[in-house]
């Protein structure tokens, strides 16, 4: 309806100024009525913002589907090592480590990741995941147990209430 409204009934209307000139001496596309809506009610900045961050997203998924795919683990496995490479590892100079405590946030690795050295940054994960997975694991057993006065209970880690 709405595609036989913009070709049909629109153009066939008589323009009543100049913009209404030059869209229908324009073939009407999805492209021109957005940069016509950005224009008319001047949202440049927040269209720009809005699709920088959809694409930092996609490159990150993108960036997180390469890495899934040279672990060679499936389910919980799998699982555990991507935890353990977003809770352990942080970038010098644009270059992973692992780091000595896990990290108290997470953040996105395309953010910090200097593109140049992506391939480097892939090997580097392909050598030091096992590793990182193996710090998660423990960290995960030490968060599972609880110190009291008494010695060790066992435990199992609430989460706060969000």
């Amino acid at each position: 309806m709405f595609r036989r409204f913009v070709e049909d009934y629109m153009p066939s209307q008589q323009p009543a100024e100049t913009e209404m000139t030059r869209c229908t001496a324009t073939k009407i596309t999805r492209k021109f009525v957005l940069e016509e809506a950005l224009r008319i009610f001047g949202r440049h900045e927040q269209y720009r913002a809005m699709t920088s961050e959809h694409n930092a997203k996609e490159a990150e998924e993108a960036l997180w589907k390469d890495i899934k795919a040279m672990i060679p683990r499936e389910g919980p496995a799998l699982g555990t090592a991507l935890k353990g490479l977003k809770r352990w590892v942080d970038f010098e100079n644009g270059k992973p480590f692992v780091t000595e405590k896990p990290l108290e946030t997470t953040r996105r690795w395309t953010d910090v990741l200097s593109p140049d050295l992506l391939s480097e940054t892939l090997h580097w994960v392909e050598e030091n995941w096992e590793r990182v997975k193996r710090l998660e694991q423990s960290n995960a057993k030490k968060v599972k147990m609880m110190v009291t006065q008494d010695g060790l209970v066992s435990a199992t880690f609430e989460r706060p209430a969000i």
